[in-house]
């Protein structure tokens, strides 16, 4: 789901990949900021964010 939305945003297979990594290394890094409820909404804001 994440590398089909990050390559929606950027057009590029290889950026895609780099945009969902980046995604879940700031996921896992604020991770206590997650109340646990709609991870994927989470995850898709970070990516958004992220690509910004």
């Amino acid at each position: 789901m994440l590398l089909r939305v990050a390559h929606s945003l950027t057009r590029n297979h290889a950026e895609a990949e780099d945009l969902v990594q980046d995604t879940l290394i700031r996921a896992y890094r604020g991770i206590d900021g997650f109340d646990g409820r709609h991870p994927r909404a989470w995850l898709l804001t970070i990516l958004r964010n992220t690509h910004i």
